[in-house]
């Protein structure tokens, strides 16, 4: 998502607070003065990022606050209703929804029309059209792994059998299966082409392995 916003010239502040103390990142958000603050997350730590929404706007009520994930896609409705600082959810996979949201608030225009999101509307909870599928994983851009190098360089990125640094790549999206312990947004099974997983590999051989 930060790589595709950055291509369309956003200026785009990239963090991974994860292990972090909620005072350093309320710092870090202070210095930034950012306009719009998304976070991703999951069930099992969504009590800290409630928290940290209304800490968020103590700070400035004036910043969008912006969730996405699996949990705020499973449960977008929750979501709004116990954490009123949120202004926006983003369903599913975000990087064209997050980005036409972007649009429509540096446009001031209305969201609406924007599929993929939930939001408030004069007290009322709004959930848009779902947003259509990219079935072309190779439109995407690479991840934005340049914000975060000093991560790779100071061994944050690593594992106890592969050593460090270390990496995960994305090379398909979505599964045909119905499991029932399973949320996903795509029944049908993506891949990237062998030739761009390729080419993003040897980018990271280049730039981040010693």
């Amino acid at each position: 998502i930060a790589a595709l916003l950055k291509d369309n010239s956003y200026d785009v502040s990239l963090k991974n607070y994860s292990g972090c103390k909620t005072d350093a990142i309320l710092q870090e958000i202070g210095e930034i003065k950012p306009d719009i603050v998304g976070f991703t997350f999951y069930t099992f730590n969504a009590a800290a990022v409630f928290r940290l929404c209304d800490a968020i706007k103590k700070i400035s009520k004036g910043i969008k606050i912006v969730l996405g994930g699996p949990h705020p896609t499973a449960m977008p409705d929750e979501c709004l209703k116990q954490i009123p600082e949120c202004d926006f959810i983003v369903r599913g996979e975000g990087e064209i929804t997050l980005s036409n949201l972007i649009a429509s608030l540096h446009n001031k225009k209305d969201s609406s029309d924007i599929k993929g999101i939930s939001f408030r509307s004069k007290n009322e909870i709004l959930h848009n059209k779902d947003a259509d599928i990219n079935y072309n994983l190779d439109d995407f851009p690479f991840p934005d792994r340049e914000s975060l190098i000093r991560n790779y360089k100071n061994g944050s990125y690593g594992h106890i059998v592969y050593g460090n640094p270390s990496d995960i790549l994305m090379t398909s999206r979505g599964c045909p299966f119905q499991c029932g312990f399973c949320f996903k947004v795509c029944s049908k099974y993506r891949n990237r082409s062998p030739e761009n997983v390729i080419k993003e590999i040897d980018w990271i051989v280049k730039n981040i392995m010693p």
